[in-house]
């Protein structure tokens, strides 16, 4: 295991929720650590224009696009979710909406890249479909939104439609919290196969921005992750030909155990990035206790009730790194364990949901006392911690399952009842 050291800032040692466990992980995380630094001064100014800057996008897929696209196409080589989840929170640490673009395309291209190597991928033959598509997001061309999101249904009941057109697809329907398709190369989109081998069955089809009915409407306005870009696409008469990457999924209205493993492995990171936010706003409410103090008063930190305040905070962001570090082993464990059967995937997905709930809940909880700590500055627009308390609510709204789903799903699990809502 690779363990960093904690860093020393103004505001003591910043603690990581999670280390990372390879090299090419470390090497990941330094690149990672050098992108934080150059986004973080102006994540305010993105975050009030509130629109997806080109210029991050073209950043990001320049100096992370690759970390885990297969060493054998030069990519990074990053395989452990733990690793990628330690990106996501360094970059969140600088910007939330930034941290969330990094992690739809590196959660993508991590899946894509163990398909690869399970079926096509060799050294020899690098320029299949998905082996000429990896190989772009490591020279940095390519940059993937992952546009699975439909508002009303749920990732097993998709009304996206797949169609087999001659030796072709045509694709139609419409995303939602599609994040990042403004500065978007691809959309790794989601959808139900009607028709040919894939009828009745869920479908993942990698399709080019530039498509011909294609339409991304940057329209995202959001409470918080305001420079994320998560707005709707459109998707009306998609034409794609027979090149184009189709993977089979399990059958539409129902659970599968690659499915629901499948949405683990792409939301870990997504999880990382909410505590990467926590630790920012606990840093920064520290480092106001460290300096501050009323006037004629002691300071902020030589009074009781507020070391006492400090000291809740800390308490509940150990909660939050806890469940962080305990679902990132779980989920490497079992992404190198081999295929589960579904009652196996329910647990696994149970634990995942439970870790969702808790750090959702405990960064928000850490941001919030965070504010209460910084006083009322931190109520105003333009202050950080504004904006972070914004982003990090933004977790209770990813998938899968809503935060009213999910506690029913655990308990589904537990007590052998099918958690199939439309059972």
């Amino acid at each position: 295991m690779v363990v960093a050291g904690p860093a020393w800032s103004e505001h003591g040692p910043m603690r990581a929720p999670i280390d990372v466990v390879t090299e090419a992980g470390a090497a990941a995380v330094a690149a990672a650590e050098t992108v934080a630094e150059e986004l973080a001064p102006g994540a305010g100014e993105r975050d009030r224009r509130a629109v997806a800057d080109p210029e991050v996008g073209r950043l990001l897929a320049r100096r992370l696009g690759g970390l885990t696209t297969p060493v054998d196409l030069g990519g990074g080589g990053v395989d452990r979710l733990v690793d990628l989840m330690v990106v996501a929170e360094r970059v969140a640490r600088a910007d939330g909406s930034a941290s969330l673009l990094t992690t739809m395309h590196l959660s993508a291209t991590w899946g894509l890249s163990r398909r690869w190597a399970a079926t096509s991928g060799t050294v020899a033959d690098p320029d299949d479909p998905l082996g000429r598509l990896l190989a772009g997001a490591t020279d940095g061309d390519v940059w993937i939104c992952a546009a699975v999101t439909e508002p009303g249904t749920n990732f097993f009941h998709p009304t996206t439609v797949l169609r087999p057109d001659g030796d072709g697809w045509v694709l139609d329907g419409s995303k939602a919290f599609a994040t990042g398709s403004p500065v978007a190369t691809h959309l790794l989109t989601h959808a139900r196969g009607e028709g040919g081998d894939h009828d009745g069955r869920l479908v993942t089809v990698v399709v080019p921005v530039g498509a011909p009915g294609v339409a991304v409407h940057d329209d995202w306005d959001g409470l918080g992750m305001r420079s994320s870009g998560s707005g709707r696409v459109t998707l009306e008469d998609v034409r794609l030909d027979g090149g184009t990457i189709v993977l089979g999924g399990g059958p539409v209205g129902a659970f599968s155990a690659g499915a629901l493993c499948g949405r683990a492995f792409g939301n870990v990171a997504n999880l990382a990035a909410m505590a990467g936010l926590a630790e920012a706003g606990r840093d920064l409410a520290v480092g106001h206790v460290r300096r501050a103090g009323r006037v004629g008063e002691v300071s902020l930190a030589a009074r009781a009730p507020v070391r006492q305040a400090v000291g809740e905070l800390d308490v509940e962001l150990g909660v939050c790194r806890a469940a962080l570090a305990a679902i990132g082993d779980e989920a490497d464990e079992v992404a190198d364990g081999g295929a589960l059967d579904l009652d196996g995937a329910h647990a696994f997905m149970a634990s995942f949901q439970a870790a969702k709930l808790t750090v959702n809940r405990s960064s928000v909880d850490v941001v919030d006392r965070a504010m209460h700590l910084a006083g009322g500055g931190s109520y105003t627009a333009g202050h950080p911690l504004a904006r972070i308390y914004r982003d990090v609510r933004a977790g209770a709204y990813m998938q899968p399952f809503s935060a009213h789903e999910a506690a029913a799903y655990i308990g589904a699990v537990a007590t052998g009842v099918d958690p199939d809502v439309r059972a």
